[in-house]
């Protein structure tokens, strides 16, 4: 079973990195730090091609993100 296209370049999965650059661009201190750290692995998992874990570290950036957004 062969991917298609390699996960970095889901339109989904651009524009949550092009989300969490830009508000790590706009963020100071421990969140921005949090930022780093969630990206980190997301970008890890990407390279993995593992859709699992793809999907886990997703999800926690993403959630991470909107936590933010509602403390903002």
């Amino acid at each position: 079973n062969e991917l298609k296209q390699h996960p970095r370049d889901v339109p989904a999965n651009r524009l949550l990195l092009a989300q969490a650059s830009a508000r790590y661009e706009q963020t100071l201190g421990e969140r921005r730090q949090l930022i780093d750290h969630y990206v980190s692995q997301f970008e890890r998992a990407l390279e993995s091609q593992d859709l699992r874990q793809i999907a886990a570290a997703r999800d926690g950036l993403s959630q991470l993100l909107n936590q933010f957004d509602d403390g903002m």
